[in-house]
């Protein structure tokens, strides 16, 4: 796998081979799946390019004699063809891209009425409610300000070893209500196991989160990030560097959990994606196929 080393500068950056084809404009597809990551590469040194991908801005970092971004495709958005729009200097392109439905199987758990009360909290619940509050603040935050330089030099790795338990994306069925969409992948194994962080990072959370239990979150640069829930013991600190393959934590079963397990996220700060899509690439050296 070829290395990339990025250094974020006003001048443009020189990564090692190039993946792309030699286009101005160069996608990872014209085609993806919700849960997908969009790639999109412009090479030019005259202009920043600006993007949308349907209403949302990309945001482009310097690579390679040019340019990238990496945006997240919802696993909720609706399946379709959306307009991907860049604006090159005085021109504006207009290029179609189609999100195919993911076909998310669906995945039941029973939970007793205590741990339900976690995620379906009642009126007078102020505690959880409160909680809870606290918690998706304290989770955005993390997330607000993403490093725009990618610090990753290396392939994604697994974070973990066991028997995967509930895939990304399953449409999760709680005591048979309907609860969400799972926003990763759950790994089972025996309490204590080692967990690693999957690349090279800036630790931005590190604390118990009442559903997700004892979590960290990782900012990989790149608005690429990753999160570890319900952990049994955190091992690093809030603004922290670790390297790919250190050790962060240990496996448990801390808040809405039924075992011991590792709920893993991949994700951009405006979508989770499909964790098996990092798993053996640096992301740079995924093929693009160019569009102009």
């Amino acid at each position: 796998m070829t290395k990339v080393v990025l250094l974020f500068c006003l001048m443009f950056v020189i990564a090692g081979t190039p993946s792309v084809q030699g286009g101005l404009v160069n996608l990872n597809g014209e085609e993806l799946q919700q849960g997908e990551l969009l790639i999109v590469q412009v090479e030019t040194t005259e202009y920043m390019p600006r993007g949308v991908f349907d209403e949302d801005q990309l945001y482009f970092i310097p690579w390679n004699m040019g340019w990238i971004a990496f945006y997240g495709v919802s696993y909720w958005r609706e399946p379709g063809t959306y307009n991907l729009t860049l604006q090159l200097g005085e021109r504006e392109v207009v290029q179609e891209v189609n999100i195919r439905d993911g076909n998310f199987p669906e995945s039941h758990i029973t939970v007793s009425e205590e741990q339900e009360r976690l995620i379906r909290p009642e009126e007078d619940d102020q505690d959880i409610l409160d909680r809870r509050s606290r918690d998706r603040d304290a989770v955005q935050e993390a997330y607000a300000q993403p490093i725009t330089r990618p610090l990753w030099e290396e392939e994604f790795a697994l974070p973990t070893t066991g028997r995967r338990t509930t895939g990304f994306g399953h449409t999760r069925y709680v005591n048979n209500e309907f609860n969400n969409r799972h926003a990763g992948i759950d790994i089972a194994n025996v309490q204590g196991t080692p967990i690693k962080s999957v690349n090279q990072g800036v630790v931005k959370l590190a604390e118990e989160l009442l559903v997700a239990g004892k979590t960290i979150i990782i900012d990989h640069g790149g608005r690429v990030f990753s999160s570890y829930s319900h952990l049994s013991k955190i091992e690093v600190e809030v603004g922290q560097t670790v390297a790919r393959g250190e050790k962060i934590g240990e496996m448990g079963s801390t808040g809405f959990s039924t075992g011991p397990h590792l709920h893993w996220e991949m994700r951009t700060p405006e979508a989770p994606l499909d964790p098996d899509l990092f798993i053996g690439t640096d992301l740079f050296s995924l093929p693009l196929t160019p569009v102009l």
